[in-house]
């Protein structure tokens, strides 16, 4: 009979039966309700603890099927939706990120309240769902978002982050004591969800891990016993964790990471905690995508093998609204070719087909983690079968084909098996029937119907604008300095924008040429040069080492002094991996006017446009005006749209910004994001994408040719009702047409 708590592991795959699960069935054995092992536990304490096979819950070993999802990325009215389906998706348990500058941008000012930063909620939500948590409070995470999490006010501090150092270590210790007694009522020791918590992250991407990184390493394994020692603890992709916190694995595929997991840790079971469902999207680039048949691969191997946790990352990547991409390649949409795509909803054919797998893992929990680690048996060349059970008695196996270009044909059990190559067909051990085949998706999964979408335009009569002022709008808030001072020091990355503007010597040789060169070199990252208030360059790039440029004096006549205005902006901070606080912005190298060095020789910086510094998105008072604009860069542009009347009981939302060229949008005061309508040139995209061998981001990407990003999501809570109108505002920086833009609902 099989234990009251394995059974419940069943319960994310009751809740709701997929359209796949027709295809494979799931053997029914004796499962009692549909709750999950949280519904049980729920309000009473419970204990955690880890062996050299499991994550045990009361001292039975649970196999935790786990998704990233971020709160800072969606809404609040969204949480619910994301955790029913990731509870109808097969999971029981969800990853996140705890983000600390979003949380502590100012130094000890934290915000656990505004906006979706209410993670309290969030877990909440969790737990109202049956789902236990796992939370990874970091404090630097990667995540494709700024400087990856770490506060700017850090890096101000003029020290090495994630080092051995009392400085960092200081405040690293604050922010987690302060996240830990936070979350401290959603403990499992007090009935909560949260079983695992992590401290630091992807240690193994540090660049120089030398002796004092070690030693860092070990204080960090030591804060975790001075917050909580009765707490589990991880710590992923850090080889050198003290064997008391569990080190985990994060890739495209880790069950070949297992066996050396267990030579260096034999008492840790294997944790896959970033299995990586696709990749990010940047600016520039078609977008990644992971077939549904290679993620389906990678989790049954890893299962196969060994594994007793296993966590998608992301289930549902979301938006990262707002100024909060890193990077600084990063697009505004996160989707991240997730199980859930960006707006909660299943991702087919990747969403029906892992979950028929997590019904079929959850079925057979009790072999899986009840027996050792199975002993590969080979079938042949790139072909064996893990065996959980007893063959014909009970339990299942796996049968691999790990060849990326040849099936296999081969005897087991009694029975002839065609593998096809790069797969893993999962077998009741019973009758041989076949419960699962990674590299089969079902029929019955099939594009959506056609259906009427509501979209709205805004009337172009209607459509008010603001020009921005070039240069030294505002006298008071001038900086001035013999050459540039480092951006990210002087604005601290509340704004995108900064001018640099310097006086230069027009000559009578240079007007009768009709043109004078400016090279410029190290400029990060994106910038645009006026002359005299005219705008002269557009650079394209992210970043440029060495470019001279071609400035056109054609009409003018007296030599003299004239502005040169350059308005260098940031699209984020790097995330990513060692050397973060080195991480600098600006016009950072050479400045040379004709044949004259300017670098040094007397600059005016000013942070923030004024659009920013007198807040026209929500202002009263600011003097928008109508009429032609002619479509000029760095414009502030205003317009109305009035809700559509949904064709679907739960819409969702999206800007259509095809038209548009690059900048910032609003809805209602709310921060969509960044957009920028850059074709995707710097990628190739198959006609066919074969499933079959290593998966990496380069690897079946779409759209080529096409904008990176061209729609952007409109989370439907900061609408107004139908019929209602919504104030939309952009900053356009290169001269947009904003009467193409489209409200649209997603179809």
């Amino acid at each position: 009979m099989k234990s009251l708590l394995s059974l419940l592991l069943l319960a994310t795959c009751l809740a709701a039966v997929t359209t796949a699960s027709f295809l494979y069935p799931v053997l029914k054995h004796d499962y009692v309700n549909d709750l999950t092992p949280y519904d049980q536990l729920r309000g009473s304490p419970y204990n955690v603890s880890f062996n050299g096979r499991a994550v045990a819950i009361n001292g039975q070993n649970v196999l935790l099927q786990s998704g990233s999802i971020h709160y800072p990325r969606s809404t609040p009215e969204m949480w619910s939706h994301l955790m029913d389906n990731a509870r109808a998706g097969g999971l029981n348990t969800i990853q996140v990120y705890l983000f600390w500058n979003y949380h502590e941008a100012d130094y000890r000012q934290y915000d656990f309240k505004t906006e979706n930063r209410n993670l309290a909620q969030f877990i909440q939500t969790a737990a109202d769902k049956g789902l236990f948590i796992n939370l990874r409070i970091g404090p630097f995470v990667c995540a494709e978002w700024t400087l990856g999490g770490i506060p700017q006010w850090v890096r101000e501090l003029d020290i090495p982050f994630r080092t051995n150092n009392t400085v960092w270590e200081n405040e690293m210790e604050v922010i987690s004591r302060y996240v830990y007694k936070y979350v401290e009522p959603f403990l499992a020791k007090n009935g909560g969800p949260i079983i695992l918590i992590q401290l630091e992250n992807e240690y193994d991407n540090m660049e120089g891990n030398d002796a004092g990184n070690k030693e860092y390493l070990q204080w960090v394994g030591g804060l975790t016993q001075r917050i909580d020692s009765s707490v589990t603890w991880i710590m992923c992709s850090s080889h050198d964790a003290p064997s008391y916190v569990i080190n985990t694995c994060n890739g495209f595929y880790c069950d070949a990471w297992i066996d050396q997991h267990q030579k260096n840790f034999p008492n840790q079971p294997p944790m896959w905690t970033e299995d990586w469902s696709g990749w990010f999207y940047a600016w520039g680039e078609a977008k990644p995508t992971r077939p549904a048949e290679d993620l389906a691969f990678a989790v049954a191997r890893w299962i196969a093998r060994g594994g007793a946790h296993h966590n998608y990352y992301m289930y549902h990547g979301g938006t990262t609204f707002g100024r909060w991409t890193g990077g600084p390649q990063d697009t505004t949409g996160y989707d991240y070719n997730a199980p859930l795509d960006e707006y909660g909803f299943p991702q087919e054919p990747k969403y029906s087909h892992t979950t028929t797998l997590h019904n079929i893992l959850s079925q057979f929990s009790d072999y899986l983690l009840g027996n050792p680690i199975a002993i590969a048996q080979p079938l042949g060349k790139n072909a064996e079968v893990h065996v959980y059970g007893t063959l014909g008695k009970e339990g299942i196996f796996f049968a691999s084909n790990f060849d990326d270009t040849n099936d296999f044909t081969g005897d087991f059990n009694g029975q002839s098996w065609t593998l096809p190559a790069w797969s893993v067909t999962i077998v009741d051990a019973i009758s041989n029937k076949v419960l699962y085949q990674s590299s089969t998706l079902s029929p019955i999964i099939s594009k959506p119907l056609p259906t009427k979408v509501a979209s709205v335009n805004a009337d172009p009569s209607t459509i008010e604008f603001i020009e921005e002022p070039i240069g030294l709008y505002d006298q008071s808030a001038i900086i001035s300095t013999p050459r540039p001072i480092e951006q990210l020091h002087v604005t601290l990355d509340k704004t995108d924008f900064m001018w640099h503007v310097a006086n230069v010597t027009v000559t009578d040789a240079m007007i009768a040429a009709g043109s004078v060169t400016l090279s410029l070199t190290n400029v990060n990252e994106l910038f645009y040069v006026y002359f005299n208030n005219k705008r002269v360059v557009v650079a394209e790039g992210v970043n440029v080492d060495k470019a001279t440029y071609t400035i056109s004096l054609k009409g003018m006549k007296t030599s003299g002094t004239y502005p040169l205005q350059i308005v260098v902006l940031t699209m984020g901070s790097a995330n990513c991996c060692g050397g973060l606080e080195s991480f600098t912005r600006g016009l950072e190298g050479k400045v040379v006017f004709g044949d004259t060095d300017i670098t040094s020789a007397g600059w005016s910086l000013l942070p923030y446009l004024q659009g920013e510094r007198q807040s026209y998105v929500n202002s009263t008072t600011a003097q928008w005006m109508t009429g032609q604009n002619v479509f000029s860069p760095l414009t502030w542009y205003r317009l109305s749209m009035t809700t559509p009347k949904p064709t679907t009981s739960l819409p969702s939302w999206q800007l259509d910004l095809t038209g548009m060229g690059k900048g910032q949008a609003w809805v209602n005061g709310h921060h969509i994001g960044r957009y920028w309508l850059i074709q995707a040139t710097k990628s190739t995209c198959p006609e066919v994408c074969d499933y079959r061998g290593s998966y990496n981001g380069d690897k079946c990407r779409v759209g080529c040719g096409e904008p990176s990003l061209r729609l952007y999501h409109v989370p439907r809570e900061w609408l107004n009702g139908v019929g209602q109108p919504n104030s939309f505002v952009f900053l356009e920086e290169r001269g947009g047409d904003p009467a193409t833009v489209t409200l649209l609902q997603r179809n």
